[in-house]
């Protein structure tokens, strides 16, 4: 799972790989309630998700997982500012935003 948190972004490592190897005391972690998500992102993305945007970001981090979205994968809002849903040819991911972290699943 890639998660950086806001400390993490502060410390000045030049790939997310390195980001993905620090681990701080507010990163993701095992008792954490996304322990099962592919990803997160930050609460600031809810705005685009909101707009039914794709954050380049979500994009990258799906890309480095092996699920790359294509240009016509869609988000839908399920609930403003707090749960999405992508599609994308048959593969759908849940987000949901958890704390200070949107957290992004896999359904299967």
């Amino acid at each position: 799972m890639v998660c950086i948190d806001s400390i993490q972004a502060t410390h000045p490592y030049p790939s997310e790989t390195q980001h993905t190897v620090y681990r701080s005391g507010t990163a993701c972690s095992i008792a954490d309630p996304r322990e099962n998500a592919l990803c997160c992102l930050a609460a600031e993305h809810a705005q685009e998700l909101d707009q039914e945007s794709i954050p380049d970001l979500l994009r990258h981090r799906l890309e480095r997982l092996g699920s790359h979205l294509t240009p016509g994968a869609r988000v839908s809002v399920r609930r403003p500012g707090r749960i999405w849903r992508i599609n994308d040819q048959g593969c759908t991911y849940s987000l949901r935003l958890l704390a200070a972290r949107i957290a992004v699943y896999l359904d299967r």
